[in-house]
């Protein structure tokens, strides 16, 4: 879910290039770049997470999640995204 909202924020603030074609990389390379982008701003918010005290240790225990459950967690409350 949050790959395809980073994908469709990116399609809609694109603007053309010089030559008037789009600024994009196209097909399977801007998926792959656009999921690697992702994926390096929840390894940076896990590391965060992992690093910040808290009372209950719930910090440092998101920051353990697998990666779905990371994701959820972060999308959830983290970002407010709705169920």
């Amino acid at each position: 879910m949050l790959k395809m909202r980073v994908e469709m924020h990116l399609r809609m603030n694109v603007g053309p290039s010089a030559d008037v074609r789009s600024t994009t990389p196209a097909g399977t390379a801007r998926t792959t770049a656009i999921h690697d982008a992702v994926r390096a701003t929840l390894e940076h918010m896990r590391t965060q997470l992992a690093a910040t005290d808290s009372p209950l240790g719930l910090y440092p225990a998101i920051a353990t999640l697998p990666e779905r459950q990371f994701d959820v967690i972060i999308l959830q409350y983290v970002l407010g995204y709705p169920c």
